[in-house]
This record gives structure tokens, C-alpha cells and sequence, in this order.
């Protein structure tokens, strides 16, 4: 079952055809779907990259808000 898009977003006042109904329509899509994110950077080669210094602390982060934000 779908969580209830409006809990986790907050509900809001958009009318039929707003940007805000599709992101709902694509997020009850995605729901318990696997989302395969292409590696970018074999995309785009030339592109600037680097590890954010602090990547372990920021996913420490998200790992600990990630399960409070989704029920």
C-alpha cells in the first residue's frame, strides 16, 4: 500500500492539472518501485567531479532522517 503522499508533503491547495498533481501521480508510481540513476559522470566525462569531503557525515545524516520521512 501507498503512503499517503499528502502526510509525507504536507498538504497543499493545487487544483486539477498542477505541477503539483503529477509529482504526486509520479511519486505514488515510484513508491516500492527499484529506480535505476545512471552513472552520470560516464555520461558527461569531461564534467568537474569530486567526492563531497564530507560525504560520510552527510549519509549519516540521511540515514537516521530517511526512515522518519517515509512511514
Amino acid at each position: 500500500m501507498a503512503p499517503d503522499i499528502d502526510r509525507l508533503w504536507g498538504a497543499t491547495q493545487a487544483t486539477a492539472l498542477e505541477p503539483e498533481d503529477e509529482r504526486k501521480r509520479l511519486i505514488k508510481r515510484a513508491v516500492n518501485q527499484k529506480i535505476l540513476v545512471p552513472d552520470i559522470l560516464s555520461l558527461m566525462p569531461a564534467w568537474p567531479s569530486d567526492v563531497q569531503p564530507d560525504v560520510d557525515e552527510i549519509n549519516k545524516e540521511i540515514d537516521e532522517w530517511l526512515p522518519t520521512s517515509v512511514a
